[in-house]
Order: structure tokens, then sequence, then C-alpha cells
């Protein structure tokens, strides 16, 4: 709620999430998890609980969060070609 009012951001950041992994699997050929975030920019506000699904932050704590989380690889498994196929030449319609 936002001064009293229902929004949906909540299912928006859960759908928008949604919506990259599956981008962003389909493009490396494996599985890319992804979470949705939520900033809030104001000076003060209060999380009843936090949602499983979507992680909801402070404008401050956006870079100590992404700064604290370790680097990861993820296995990822294709049968695609390592290698792009080359470029048309320039003038060639596809």
């Amino acid at each position: 709620m936002t001064n009293g009012h229902r929004t949906d951001y909540l299912p928006k950041a859960v759908r928008e999430a949604e919506r990259v992994s599956r981008l962003l699997s389909r493009a490396v050929g494996g599985i890319v998890p992804v979470r949705g975030v939520i900033v809030v920019i104001c000076d003060s506000f209060k999380v009843k609980a936090q949602p499983l699904d979507v992680t909801v932050v402070r404008r401050r704590e956006v870079r100590r969060g992404s700064r604290s989380d370790p680097p990861r690889s993820l296995p990822i498994t294709s049968t695609a070609s390592p290698t792009p196929p080359p470029l048309p030449a320039p003038g060639i319609d596809l």
C-alpha cells in the first residue's frame, strides 16, 4: 500500500522477473534464476512482511546488497555452438 492505497507493484515485479528469467534462459540455453526487486525511495517506510518472491529494499541498501552477494557462475549446458554464426556481408538481405 502507498498512502493508504493498494498498488500492483509486487505482482508486476514478479511478472517482470519471470519474463527476464525466461528471456535470459532462452538466450544462454540454460536456466537463469531472476528475483524481482522493488527499491523504495523515501525517508521511511514499513514492510509488514518481506514477500517470498520479491525483495523490497531502501535505495541506500541497493549497493550494499549487491556488493555483499558473492559472485556466482551458473552451470550452463547448451547444444548451441559456442561461437555465433558469421554476420552476412553488407548489402545482403536475409
